[in-house]
């Protein structure tokens, strides 16, 4: 792994755990053991690696959302069992806890990082509006309340019980929420 990918990956799973503001460069260099001089020549300020760290998180994101709700070779409600089960998976195991993506476009507060945050949510509700349009149209989910509606409901219950899930230390928020949204999704079908 080349130095940058190091520095990044470490950032990343500090910047997630303790926020933008806690992780300073220099701890980035005693942690990676990188020379100063490599880690200036990388990321010449440190808002330039949370704009990074951004992007290797809307990727992995991106990614993991493709991977479950975009999921081709399943129905769309087992797409939206494999998205919440796999999130709540991702949680327990406590690399990138909470939701790291709003954590840190809070934190930096710059145009850029809320530009990124909004392409990912974005996407999100891409793949949740379709999942449920599927889902919807093949009678798996209730057709009371308009996808677009369900999407954000979905977005914003993951985000509160996500958080919830970091401050807690414990999946159980997520699980409840997981719960729910399913009851919501397919109650009276």
């Amino acid at each position: 792994m080349s130095n940058k990918d190091r520095l990044l990956k470490e950032a990343a799973r500090r910047m997630a755990k303790h926020g933008y503001n806690a992780v300073t460069m220099d701890i980035l260099i005693e942690a990676t053991g990188i020379a100063k001089s490599n880690v200036y020549y990388h990321f010449v300020s440190k808002e330039q690696l949370g704009i990074e760290v951004m992007e290797y998180w809307c990727t992995m994101f991106v990614e993991f959302d493709q991977s479950t709700l975009g999921h081709a070779d399943l129905e769309a409600a087992s797409r939206f069992s494999l998205f919440l089960s796999r999130l709540i998976h991702f949680q327990q195991a406590g690399d990138f806890p909470g939701e790291p993506i709003w954590l840190l476009a809070s934190e930096m507060g710059d145009v850029e990082s809320q530009r990124l945050y909004s392409r990912f949510i974005n996407a999100r509700l891409h793949l949740l509006h379709s999942l449920i349009h599927d889902g919807q149209r093949d009678g798996q989910f209730s057709t009371r309340l308009r996808a677009t509606a369900l999407s954000w409901m979905i977005i914003h219950a993951v985000s509160g019980a996500s958080s919830q899930t970091k401050i807690l230390h414990s999946v159980e928020p997520l699980e409840r929420a997981a719960a729910s949204l399913t009851s919501l999704l397919t109650d009276n079908r």
